[in-house]
């Protein structure tokens, strides 16, 4: 039992210091980003036209 217990407590530890990108400052200025892809314009291109669609029929009815 206390082998589980240090082995949990380890890789507590080994995943709280990994991070979630690691070492890597987030970028935080929009100039550094790389440019959106093909794909990624044309998703949001998609999204956009689902929206406005929406917009012009009165909105989306809540469930419930």
């Amino acid at each position: 039992m206390r082998i589980l217990m240090k082995v949990a407590l380890l890789s507590g530890l080994a995943a709280a210091s990994a991070g979630c990108g690691g070492a890597e400052e987030p970028i935080t200025d929009p100039s550094q980003l790389p440019p959106l892809t093909e794909e990624q314009e044309a998703e949001i291109q998609a999204r956009d036209a689902e929206i406005a669609d929406e917009e012009q029929q009165g909105g989306v009815v809540p469930p419930g």
